[in-house]
């Protein structure tokens, strides 16, 4: 299932709370019209962010998901240059931090909190950019994005695993770096 969609669909189920071509069910993160534990996946790309309450929509997830399930989710990376940038260039406060539209970022601490506080165990983090920009591209020409990923990357994509029982203990993260 793919909560908050929008035009592109990963899974089979795509959720959103107005309705495209890719939607299959309009609903909200908060409230998923479905039994406990009937997916084994759950994707959340570039919608945390955006909610009031994200720890809500991870419980919600929770529920959905079988013993071990799977949430595969992005957010924008808060240690991004270009937000440093943004800083340097004297940008109203509004801009320098996250997008407008965004209410919610997160470091890997913070995020790692909020996932186990929502009964997840964090698997992996990794950082990516698509090469959008010209600084993009140029970080991606001289492998920038491979020598310092938290600094050259817009989004952080993260995997956690839906915990039976106790909630994990939170250890020591190793990052991955993925092109």
């Amino acid at each position: 299932m793919d909560i908050g969609c929008g035009d592109v669909k990963c899974g089979t189920i795509g959720i959103d709370t107005r309705r495209t071509s890719c939607v299959d069910i309009v609903a909200d993160a908060y409230n998923l019209p479905f039994r406990d534990y009937t997916f084994d996946r759950v994707y959340m790309y570039e919608v945390l962010e955006h909610l009031r309450s994200p720890l809500d929509a991870l419980n919600e997830a929770h529920r959905v998901l079988d013993h071990g399930g799977l949430i595969l989710c992005s957010t924008p990376n808060v240690y991004w240059i270009g937000r440093i940038v943004r800083i340097l260039r004297n940008k109203p406060i509004r801009y320098q931090w996250t997008y407008c539209e965004h209410i919610n970022s997160w470091t890997v601490v913070e995020l790692e909190n909020m996932l186990i506080s929502a009964k997840f165990g964090l698997k992996e983090v990794y950082y990516v950019s698509f090469k959008n920009s010209m600084i993009d591209k140029l970080f991606h020409l001289f492998r920038i994005n491979k020598v310092f990923p938290p600094l050259t990357n817009k989004s952080m994509f993260f995997e956690a695993e839906k915990v039976t029982g106790e909630v994990p203990e939170r250890k020591w993260l190793k990052l991955e770096r993925r092109a």
